[in-house]
């Protein structure tokens, strides 16, 4: 599929390692959090927004073991 990206879009790719993380109630952190997370740093610059997404799962599992990758990448159009 082949997408019209404009100005003002952002892009967002990640793997199914952060929504598919898990804390100790064996809650996934999910696409709704994602999206969450996603609006709340949408105002900063596309490295920050992605490592603060990462340490939004973070601190989800918790000190629950990390079982799978987690990659974010953000892409903002300017």
């Amino acid at each position: 599929e082949i997408l019209d990206l404009r100005s003002g879009d952002v892009l967002l790719l990640y793997t199914d390692g952060v929504v598919e993380s898990m804390n100790f109630a064996e809650s996934e952190f999910g696409r709704a959090r994602l999206r969450e997370s996603f609006l709340k740093h949408s105002g900063l610059p596309a490295p920050k927004m992605a490592s603060n997404i990462l340490w939004d799962v973070r601190r989800f599992v918790g000190f629950s073991e990390l079982v799978d990758d987690m990659t974010v990448v953000v892409v903002k159009i300017k």
